[in-house]
């Protein structure tokens, strides 16, 4: 079955991924970043999301076959 799929973030931390199924939206949240998420970026195919935050990390995830969200890679920002 086809399904919709949004992620959101803002000044809280929280990275949320959002699926429609059947007109009915779902919300998970993917990760509590502990401090505000200023970007999200979906890779062109949408199946990597890419998350920045306010110092400068950035994240990549990714939803296994199971429908878990995990973590594939992170770039830790040097101040």
């Amino acid at each position: 079955m086809p399904m919709n799929t949004l992620a959101s973030a803002g000044q809280d931390g929280k990275v949320i991924i959002w699926t429609e199924q059947s007109g009915n939206w779902n919300k998970l949240v993917l990760h509590d970043f502990g401090q505000a998420v200023w970007k999200l970026s979906w890779s062109v195919t949408g199946g990597i999301l890419a998350v920045s935050d306010s110092k400068g990390s950035v994240s990549l995830w990714k939803e296994a076959i199971d429908g878990q969200w995990q973590q594939i890679s992170q770039d830790v920002a040097v101040a």
